[in-house]
């Protein structure tokens, strides 16, 4: 059993133990609407155009679902990309596959 599991046991048997299970729907709702809050970093090695910029930001939200997106230039990188969330990093950037085949 992963630890978020046991969390939302412990949430579930504490609102069970208090007779306050009937906000759990609530619960669960803000919490949705929190995690579509969060956003997204998407970090790229140079400026793209607006039209391509888009096409990115829809195919991250179809993966992602709606957040608001970041974006910053690093030019360390050397090219590709990489998206970051508190809970997800999907790094395609040649510095970051160098370094996978230098380990």
């Amino acid at each position: 059993m992963n630890e978020e599991t046991k969390i939302a046991q412990i949430i579930i048997e504490v609102l069970k133990k208090k007779g306050e299970i009937h906000l759990l729907p609530k619960i669960l709702e803000e919490l949705k609407k929190e995690i579509k809050r969060e956003k997204l970093v998407l970090v790229l090695a140079r400026k793209f155009d607006q039209e391509t910029l888009e096409k990115i930001k829809r195919k991250l939200k179809e993966i992602f679902g709606e957040r608001e997106i970041k974006i910053e230039i690093d030019k360390e990188i050397i090219g590709g990309f990489s998206v970051k969330s508190t809970d997800h990093l999907l790094d395609a950037t040649v510095r970051g596959i160098l370094n996978k085949m230098k380990k």
